[in-house]
């Protein structure tokens, strides 16, 4: 993922905090989220089409954006701002069917993008 470029309607700056996001996600979280049952689409997801777009197919990773994570269960994440520390809670839900993992966008075709689900 992080060599690959940004997606469409990310800017370099907004991509580059996604990658940096993941890389902290991975190295602290990644096995708890996935002894909590969470995969890839919960983590990575993103719309096929719009990904900078389509918040309700956007996995916690793209919507970690100034943000940490603090605690993490199989119902959701418990994150807080790095501005001010305010806290929030992601809640997991199923994803619609367009939803694809982020590394998806790299194949052109969004057919064969879905196929990959």
């Amino acid at each position: 993922m992080a060599s690959m470029p940004a997606p469409a309607g990310f800017s370099t700056e907004r991509w580059q905090r996604v990658i940096d996001g993941a890389g902290g996600f991975i190295d602290q979280w990644a096995g708890k989220a996935a002894a909590s049952g969470w995969g890839d689409l919960d983590l990575f997801g993103c719309d096929d089409t719009a990904p900078d777009r389509r918040f309700d197919c956007m996995g916690l990773l793209l919507l970690l954006e100034r943000m940490e994570i603090v605690a993490i269960d199989p119902a959701g994440a418990d994150l807080r701002s790095l501005i001010g520390g305010i806290p929030q809670r992601y809640r997991r839900k199923p994803l619609p069917a367009h939803t694809v993992r982020l590394w998806d966008l790299a194949t052109a075709d969004p057919i064969q993008r879905r196929d990959r689900r």
